[in-house]
Parts: C-alpha cells; sequence; structure tokens
C-alpha cells in the first residue's frame, strides 16, 4: 500500500514538473499508469489551459497547432471519471488555474465536473516539488531520469550515480538499486519516437505472455 502511495505522489510530482516543450506522449504515460491519481489528472487538466478553448464552438475551428494540446483536453475528459484512485485533494481554483482568460467569449463550456475538487487525504500543497540539489544535476543531463532514485540512498551512492551520468553505463558492483532502471530509461531516449513506440509494444506484448 505504502509503496503504491509513492508511486502515486511521484506520478503527480513527475506531472507537476513536467516540461510541456517534450510534447505531450509522458502526459498520456502518467494518465494511463494504473497508479495515476484523480488528482493528478486534474492538475494535468488545468495546466492544459482548458478553458483557452472554450472560445471555440466547433473542433473544426481549432488552428492544427493547437490541436495536440485539445486532443488530450478530451483524452482527460473523457478518462477522468474511469480513474478509480482518488488520495490527492486537488483544488483548481487554490492553484490559480480557473479564469486564467477573462476576455475570451465563451462559446462552449467545459464540464462542471472538471472545476470540482478531488477528495483524498492528502492535500496537493502537502507533496514536495521541489527539485532537490541532486535532482538538479541529474535534470540537468536529462529530465526524464528525475524520479528514478531514491534520495536517501543516493547520498551514499553519489559516485556511481556520476559515473552513471558521464558515461551512460553501469558496472557490475554498483550497488545503487535504481541505476539499471535508469541505463535503460536513458537508452530508451536515445530512440526515435517509431523505435520507442515499438519497444514499448514488444514490452506490453511481453507482459501478457
Amino acid at each position: 500500500m505504502a509503496k503504491n502511495l509513492n508511486r502515486t505522489k511521484r506520478l503527480y510530482i513527475r506531472g507537476r514538473r513536467y516540461n510541456w516543450d517534450f510534447g505531450h506522449e509522458g502526459l498520456y504515460e502518467i494518465l494511463d499508469d494504473k497508479d495515476c491519481d484523480k488528482g493528478t489528472a486534474l492538475m494535468l487538466y488545468w495546466f492544459s489551459d482548458p478553458e483557452w478553448y472554450t472560445q471555440y464552438q466547433d473542433e473544426n475551428e481549432i488552428p492544427d497547432y493547437e490541436k495536440d494540446n485539445y486532443n488530450l483536453i478530451k483524452y482527460i475528459e473523457q478518462k477522468y471519471e474511469h480513474i478509480t484512485k482518488e488520495i490527492i485533494i486537488y483544488v483548481p481554483k487554490e492553484d490559480e488555474q480557473v479564469s486564467s482568460h477573462p476576455s475570451i467569449q465563451v462559446k462552449k463550456t467545459l464540464p462542471p465536473v472538471m472545476y470540482q475538487e478531488t477528495k483524498g487525504t492528502l492535500h496537493f500543497k502537502d507533496i514536495k516539488t521541489d527539485y532537490s540539489s541532486f535532482e538538479k544535476l541529474l535534470g540537468y543531463f536529462n529530465e526524464d531520469l528525475l524520479g528514478l532514485f531514491d534520495e536517501a540512498k543516493v547520498n551514499n551512492e553519489l559516485d556511481e550515480w556520476i559515473f552513471f551520468l558521464k558515461n551512460g553505463t553501469v558496472q557490475e558492483d554498483f550497488t545503487a538499486a535504481e541505476l539499471p532502471k535508469a541505463e535503460v530509461k536513458s537508452g530508451k531516449l536515445r530512440l526515435s519516437l517509431e523505435e520507442r513506440k515499438a519497444y514499448k509494444e514488444y514490452i506490453e506484448k511481453e507482459n501478457e505472455d
């Protein structure tokens, strides 16, 4: 239970920190994770600026360069009611995400449920999302590697992580538990989008077998 809770919190932190310049693929991965919380989905919904699209009556009016973001918004709206995990209390108004475009002429309203705070026991403001010193160093090399390590252990295994960041490989005698995952993740990030999709499909098929 505690392990699942930690993963749920990490998914929220990952979503909160996400660099949207990387595209939407990483956001879909968070939303499709079985440990994704309703509060995380709602946070990502409001971070995608849904009120901007209320100025469009029809989807055909939306410029092509805005459609990827619009599709993410619609995906969250459709998926939202099916997310059963609800631990994180997320309040859109409290996060200053609502009414960000007061001058827009609203032609199509958002679902009322997306304005409501989520239920739970952990308030979103109580989740620490600031980067630690080591996370800043790790993020300097590649932000997608963040969250793969336990900082309490890193203090004793810092040399191993620095070696990995400099060389991109892990030696057999290394003891940092998350380093093998980081090595796999790093290798995946060097693949093209098509290669990454093929890799993901292969892993899913392997898990089914």
